[in-house]
């Protein structure tokens, strides 16, 4: 009798008002999905679509990441070769790019600063005068944009113009504007140096130019360098561009692939650094290396081979440690926050139009870690598919 009352007290009145059960949320109508998860062993535990070829938005910079890590020697150690150099030629000052992405002409820059080869410039000449300054960034092609690249992104934060010769992520800025994108980023360096030199008190006689080259030729031929800047470990602009999704990052990283600084070579580059992955034959085309080109297609079985491959490589540590944390950090920050998954999922985002992606790792209730991909195409304009994707990976976390 007393287990009875017990029991009536925890239950609630038979006429008390049952909680609203919010609906699950649904994939918009219209829209295409793949998805693939598999466990520790390889073993797929479910799959929809997941061979079909799709656009892959920035899931892509998994692929010129890893590339870049398996290529590009040890990142761990400050990036000198890609710094930024100052040199005469003649009367002239020649500013050069050789890939770096960081150099910065921000007030307060204390690392990999346009001020610093300013100030060498300037303690190397006793007449105090200088003919032109020349923003050269020959070290790669003149290849400014993806192939594929929407021409409506391109005036954009997210579709900046790519070069070898890159200061304040070629945006410029303004007091009361937002940045905007610059069409020539080395022309745009070159002025400003000569701006910096002229606050020295430098006289310079001449104006700001460029020096690109075509996609065919060769580097300007090198003078002799006075100062180079030194970025910081290209393990932190990986990190970066993974969690910030950076596509100009992740262009120059691809630019970086080969020798050649071209588009193309870094495509072949970045194939051949990942042919051990040994990924499904046809399951991936990819021309640029943000995944801003609408051309680029990939399978949701090939990006959770890619991301079974690298997590297995000794550079793995370095990867998973860039990708956004679900709840707390990069483009998942404010995704499923307060969940079981805050904290317990690493996975990298893409977001293009008509286009939502998700690929990477999840710790679920039960101990175990799952690799997965989901890859969302034909979203309605204006429709987005986060709270489906989010309740997808939830309930895998749930039941496996």
């Amino acid at each position: 009798m007393r287990l009875l009352a017990f029991v009536m007290l925890l239950s609630p009145a038979p006429d008390a008002a049952a909680a609203p059960v919010p609906p699950a949320p649904v994939l918009p109508a219209g829209a295409r999905i793949g998805y693939v998860v598999t466990d520790e062993t390889g073993a797929v535990l479910a799959e929809q679509a997941a061979d079909q070829r799709m656009v892959p938005a920035s899931t892509t910079k998994l692929f010129t990441t890893a590339a870049a890590l398996a290529l590009l020697g040890d990142v761990t150690r400050p990036d000198d070769a890609a710094g930024a150099t100052v040199a005469f030629e003649g009367a002239d000052v020649v500013l050069a790019g050789h890939g770096d992405a960081r150099l910065s002409s921000a007030p307060d820059c204390v690392t990999d600063c346009l001020a610093t080869l300013a100030d060498a410039v300037a303690a190397a000449l006793p007449n105090r005068t200088v003919g032109a300054v020349i923003g050269d960034d020959s070290a790669m092609a003149d290849e400014r944009w993806p192939s594929g690249m929407s021409w409506d992104n391109m005036a954009t934060i997210s579709g900046t113009a790519v070069s070898a010769l890159t200061l304040d992520d070629n945006l410029a800025s303004a007091p009361g504007l937002r940045p905007q994108a610059v069409h020539d980023p080395a022309l745009r360096a070159a002025i400003v140096l000569r701006a910096m030199l002229e606050a020295r008190g430098v006289r310079v006689t001449g104006a700001a130019s460029v020096r690109h080259r075509m996609s065919a030729g060769a580097p300007s031929a090198a003078s002799e360098i006075l100062a180079r800047t030194i970025p910081a470990p290209l393990a932190d602009d990986i990190a970066l561009t993974l969690r910030q999704s950076q596509n100009l990052h992740a262009e120059l990283l691809l630019r970086r692939l080969s020798p050649a600084g071209t588009v193309a070579a870094g495509r072949a580059a970045r194939d051949a650094a990942l042919a051990p992955a040994a990924l499904p034959p046809g399951s991936v085309s990819l021309y640029d290396g943000s995944g801003m080109s609408s051309y680029d297609r990939v399978t949701p079985r090939a990006l959770v081979t890619l991301l079974r491959w690298g997590n297995a490589q000794p550079w793995s540590a370095l990867w998973r440690a860039g990708l956004p944390v679900a709840g707390q950090s990069g483009t998942l920050k404010n995704r499923l926050r307060g969940t079981p998954l805050e904290g317990k999922l690493a996975a990298k985002t893409g977001t293009l139009m008509g286009t939502q992606t998700l690929a990477g790792f999840l710790a679920t209730a039960h101990g175990r870690t799952l690799t997965f991909a989901v890859l969302v195409n034909d979203l309605p304009e204006g429709a987005s598919a986060s709270r489906f994707v989010d309740a997808l990976v939830l309930d895998w976390a749930a039941r496996y």
